[in-house]
This record gives structure tokens, sequence and C-alpha cells, in this order.
């Protein structure tokens, strides 16, 4: 039975699965309204949907409900995030898509089912292994995400695989070589690119274009997450104007001077701000 949290402007969240629902609250915050939710801040928020599933009305959960630590400048972004939470035997979500292999599909099975909302007949790029469409949600598609990247823990086997420091762009400079920080938020670290994959304009789950090592403390590095990266319509050379979808999820342009859609995992290195947060504060640059 799928929870339900419900956004004033008319955007709902569903799942059964509370890391994947947690997952696609943080993200919409962002995203639409330029709000930013911590882990615990919305899994506070599908906790209070659980206690309320007893409930013979729909509840509302106001975002003035969580503390978020500081106050909202615009009064609007504090009410427009309030939740309805219901309760529902038969699901009929809004018709949503996932970008699989260059193409769209409906979703819908994969919403119901609180996993990964991609076509059962999607493949990966090479034919190979894929997410699997009888997952138990967020979890087991993050486990797979971990099966398949846990050899490049060493970064030779990483080299060895076609991922290599920064990406060469269009005009053949190498860029993004550095370790990238914020200067409040945390840091990335070191991202080595595939080429390979990021000559396409497809994602998929099982074959990130990117890795992100963090420096360790004797200057090695220590895979700390995956990234999956498609050209935007400014990068250079241009990719698609359309927001490519990974995990059920839709990516976002973090820096429009790069202009790539991206999205983070931190399958390797825990992550104060979310699973899919772009910074880890406990990721630091030398």
């Amino acid at each position: 039975m799928d929870k339900v949290i419900h956004c004033d402007c008319g955007f709902d969240a569903r799942s059964e699965d509370e890391e994947r629902l947690v997952a696609e609250v943080q993200h919409h915050a962002r995203e639409a309204h330029g709000m930013t939710l911590s882990h615990d801040e919305a899994l506070l928020l599908v906790f209070r949907a659980q206690l309320d599933l007893t409930a013979t009305e729909p509840q509302q959960v106001a975002m003035s409900d969580v503390q978020l630590g500081e106050e909202e400048e615009d009064e609007k972004q504090d009410q427009c995030f309030a939740r309805r939470v219901e309760v529902e035997a038969s699901v009929r979500p809004r018709a949503r898509s996932a970008r699989c292999g260059g193409r769209r599909a409906d979703s819908h099975a994969g919403i119901r089912q609180g996993r990964l909302g991609w076509a059962g007949n999607c493949r990966s790029r090479d034919g190979g292994p894929r997410i699997k469409p009888g997952g138990m949600g967020l979890q087991d598609d993050l486990a797979q995400v971990r099966a398949v990247t846990a050899r490049f823990h060493d970064v030779d086997a990483a080299l060895d695989a076609g991922y290599e420091l920064g990406w060469v762009n269009g005009s053949g400079q190498r860029i993004i070589t550095g370790c990238v920080f914020h200067p409040t938020a945390g840091a990335m670290g070191y991202h080595y690119f595939n080429a390979e994959l990021m000559a396409d304009l497809t994602t998929d789950a099982l074959q990130p274009e990117a890795l992100v090592y963090a420096p360790g403390e004797d200057g090695s590095l220590k895979l700390a997450a995956v990234e999956w990266v498609v050209r935007g319509p400014n990068s250079n050379p241009p990719g698609t104007p359309d927001p490519p979808s990974v995990l059920g999820m839709q990516m976002h342009i973090l820096n429009p001077a790069v202009g790539f859609w991206l999205m983070h995992a931190w399958v390797w290195k825990p992550n104060p701000a979310g699973m899919f947060a772009d910074w880890n504060p406990d990721v630091s640059c030398p």
C-alpha cells in the first residue's frame, strides 16, 4: 500500500519504500521550491505519514511543523509544501515517465511497487545487467549499484574500465580535474568520467558516467559516490534540453556554465545531507 506525500503545487510523491519516498520529497523540495530538506527532515514527514495510516480522513502535514533550523524567507515556501497523507488500496498516480535508452517509458507499475520506475523491457546500454524490475525498493536498487561499482575502490580498475580524471569537452579542453568543493556545504571530491558513457544522452543506473572519489587523510582516493551525467543544452558539445531520469528521479543542472544534467548517489560514503545530495559535508578538499 503506497504512502502519498502531497504538495500544494500539485505534485504527489508516492511509494511503499521509505527511502524512495524520502528521496523524492527532498528532490521535489529542492527543484520545484528551492528548499533544502535534510534526510532527517524528509524522513520526519514520512514517519508522520506512517503514524496517520489509520486515519479515516486525509491528514495535513505542514512544512512549518518540521524544525528546519532556519526560517524560510518566503512565506509561500513555508506553506506550499504542505503534505496530505493518503492511504489508497488502488493507486492512480499522475502520469510520469522515466528515460531509458533514449526513449520514455510509463513508470506507473514501478511507482505502485515502490521501486525503480523504468519499464520492464528497458535494457542497459550494452544489453547486460540492469536494475531488476522486481526489486524490493530503492535500497535494493542502490545495493545493485554498489555491487557493480565495488571493484572501482581500486582507482586502477576504474582507469582500466575507461574512467579518467576530468572530461574532455568539445573544444578539446579537459575540465573538472580538481577537487570540487562548496564554501559552506562541503565537497564532492575528484570526478572520474567515462568518455564513452558521456558520449550518449542516456542513463543506465548500473553504468554511471562518473565516479566520485573523496580525498583521504593520507592523500589517497576513496570511492565515495557515483554520478549519473547527461550533457545539457548548454554543454560543449550540446546535449538534451529535456531533463533525463535515473532511479525514477529527475536529474538537475547544478552548474549552468558546465550545463550537465546530473544526480549523485553516495553509495560508498555516508552523507548527512542525504543519499542524493550534491554536496557532502563530511568531505573536504585539500
